[in-house]
């Protein structure tokens, strides 16, 4: 399916999004999801395969829902772009948090971990993204990726995120935690020279940086973690009280993990991380 095609059926799927409540809209991505990644889909595809092999019996099926999750995406993008706030809590099966000022709030890369801050916004917890690099576009970027890079820039404007690549995050987190800031995180992304934890059939190395943070100021630390089976499923998040962090950071590191494991393997559509999962294990 070539980007001319995929452009026009992106615009019509956000056209009809004006007209419909996001659960009618599921069916019909559930049916024309996996029409995603034009061009450079089939070296993905084959990555996103062989990670999941050793786990699951039909990985070709959870390859399809993640590719349905990942167009559903691309539609809340414009949700939040529009700054919809009926269509977006539509989306969620629970849409009331509390957290306190300041504390520092981690999850994974599930879907859709950008509505979610966004939800967060709307609700008046505001948080401050924090992000390895700004989504950037390329001459083979997707119509979908286009997209995102245009929602991104417009969000930019009003949100408040901190780029690892800029340097100086730590220091910038700590700042915004002095000034009782609520920070949000992503934790699963690969560090080599960060500590080996069992995960997924072997050991990752992910960023503690937070951890001696919330060690630092002792702030509270909460977990945020999806259960949605499918595209066709409102999100739900649990909130995971993790208290306050002293002695206790290997344990709650190896906690955060198996969450996400766990997580994973009885949601696995719901887990972008099975794209660069050799690269968490250290095996890339």
């Amino acid at each position: 399916m070539g980007n001319t095609f995929l452009d026009l059926y992106l615009s019509f799927l956000e056209g009809l999004g004006h007209l419909l409540p996001p659960p009618k809209m599921w069916p019909f991505i559930h049916l024309t999801g996996h029409w995603y990644r034009p061009g450079s889909y089939k070296k993905w595809e084959q990555k996103v395969l062989s990670n999941l092999a050793p786990f699951f019996v039909r990985p070709g099926k959870i390859l399809r829902e993640i590719l349905h999750f990942e167009m559903r995406m691309a539609l809340e993008n414009a949700f939040i772009l529009r700054r919809d706030q009926k269509k977006i809590r539509a989306c969620f099966d629970h849409y009331t948090w509390s957290f306190p000022a300041p504390c520092i709030i981690i999850c994974g890369h599930f879907f859709n971990y950008w509505l979610l801050v966004e939800a967060l916004w709307q609700e008046g917890q505001e948080v401050v993204l924090i992000l390895g690099q700004e989504p950037r576009a390329s001459k083979s970027s997707s119509p979908v990726e286009k997209r995102g890079l245009k929602m991104w820039r417009a969000w930019a404007k009003r949100i408040q995120f901190i780029l690892r690549e800029e340097g100086q995050a730590y220091e910038k987190c700590a700042e915004a935690l002095a000034q009782g800031k609520r920070l949000f995180l992503l934790v699963d992304v690969p560090e080599p020279k960060g500590p080996q934890v069992p995960f997924l059939k072997g050991h990752a190395s992910i960023p503690t940086g937070w951890l001696h943070l919330a060690q630092r100021f002792q702030v509270p630390l909460f977990g945020l973690w999806p259960s949605t089976p499918s595209c066709l499923d409102k999100y739900k998040w649990r909130v995971q009280n993790l208290g306050k962090v002293s002695g206790n950071a290997p344990r709650i590191l190896s906690q955060v993990l198996a969450q996400i494991e766990q997580v994973a393997l009885l949601y696995p559509a719901s887990w972008i991380g099975w794209l660069y999962l050799s690269e968490l294990k250290g095996n890339a």
